[in-house]
């Protein structure tokens, strides 16, 4: 049984990008008998487009077993008080669009002793799904800096790293290469050094800045620079 999960860039979505994952997404699946697609939340754009084409591309491969998995944080379900239906809806799975829920662990760390560190809890469960599956189709642009989460870049990048399909347009790498030498200089600056790796921390460093300032300039440089990339 092949487990797949995928990553994107909250702020990417081009229409373009969707033969290039429906292509992914058949590939998979031609090559395992069996096969399942793992989700927590539907909140990208990418994300929701892979639950809407699984049922249609596996209908081109009646003798492959793929599933559409929804991942139940247990934790938020009691909560809220909800039922699976329920849970299922909000987390944004249209009615009949799963083939089976899989419960996340009852976490019981110190983010889920205080209401307001839900993001660090949502990344705790997001990592645990990580972790069960096998590879991901991960739709980002590497020389677009701060594009992924903590969470999804030790997946893809760290020591505990998975395989993965990166899907992406050419056209659009090379757009987001000439909209940085566009850039005011530092923030020019920030963005060539982040994408060498260097980290925000230590551009702090260099110019004598909070790690919030640096963060703020590359996420302002980014949203400039995805607002020339084509969505239709």
């Amino acid at each position: 049984m092949k487990k797949i999960c995928f990553i994107s860039d909250s702020f990417l979505w081009e229409e373009k990008i969707r033969p290039v994952l429906h292509r992914a997404i058949s590939h998979v699946i031609e090559q395992n008998d069996a096969v399942e697609f793992w989700f927590h939340t539907l909140r990208e754009p990418f994300l929701q487009e892979a639950v809407i084409a699984i049922p249609e591309i596996r209908k081109s491969f009646p003798e492959k077993q793929v599933a559409v998995v929804a991942v139940v944080d247990p934790l938020r379900k009691m909560e809220l008080g909800r039922t699976d239906d329920q849970m299922l809806h909000t987390n944004g799975f249209q009615e009949n669009s799963v083939d089976r829920v899989e419960y996340a662990p009852l976490f019981d760390g110190k983010c889920e002793k205080n209401a307001t560190h839900f993001i660090q809890h949502f990344y705790k469960v997001n990592q645990w799904m990580y972790r069960q599956c096998d590879e991901v189709i991960a739709y980002f642009y590497d020389n677009l800096p701060t594009s992924l989460s903590k969470c999804e870049s030790s997946i893809l990048m760290g020591k505990s790293r998975l395989p993965y399909q990166h899907i992406y347009l050419p056209e659009t790498r090379a757009l987001i290469d000439s909209q940085i030498a566009q850039l005011s200089e530092k923030e020019k600056y920030f963005m060539q050094k982040m994408n060498q790796g260097v980290s925000c921390a230590a551009l702090a460093r260099e110019f004598g800045i909070s790690y919030n300032r640096v963060l703020q300039y590359a996420t302002r440089a980014k949203r400039r620079i995805c607002g020339y990339i084509p969505k239709d």
